[in-house]
Order: structure tokens, then sequence, then C-alpha cells
């Protein structure tokens, strides 16, 4: 949105912001998700591993691949 309405703004900014802040999220819902994992007693590291994949870095890739579809298209 600032992007479209902003013409100061160059595109390589709004990608370094999206890129950064997309990849902070990840990281930083990983950590927790791997300290919580001690509560949980998840047992095979494979289970971690598809919990991050289906609940924390998909839907994420949806989300981008909807907004890059309908608004920079």
């Amino acid at each position: 949105m600032i992007y479209i309405y902003n013409d100061f703004i160059s595109w390589n900014v709004v990608l370094f912001s999206l890129v950064f802040s997309v990849t902070a999220y990840v990281f930083f819902n990983t950590i927790r998700s791997y300290q919580l994992m001690g509560n949980i007693r998840i047992v095979h590291k494979l289970h971690f591993f598809l919990y991050i994949c289906a609940f924390k870095i998909l839907p994420v890739f949806v989300l981008v691949k909807y907004i890059l579809k309908n608004v920079v298209a």
C-alpha cells in the first residue's frame, strides 16, 4: 500500500522490507515453537518439521502469493 500511494519510496526498499519482515517472522516463530516443543513432547523431529511447514511457513507463502497475484499484477 505504501509503494502504490507514495512515489518517493522505491520498489527495492519495499521488497527489502517485505523480505526482512517475513524472514524475521519465520525465524522468531520457529524459535518459539522450538521452545514449546519441550512442553508438548513432540517425539520425532519430523513431526516438528511438518508442524513448522504446515502452520508457520505455508500460510505466509499463500498470503504472499495472493498479494503478489492480485496487487502487483
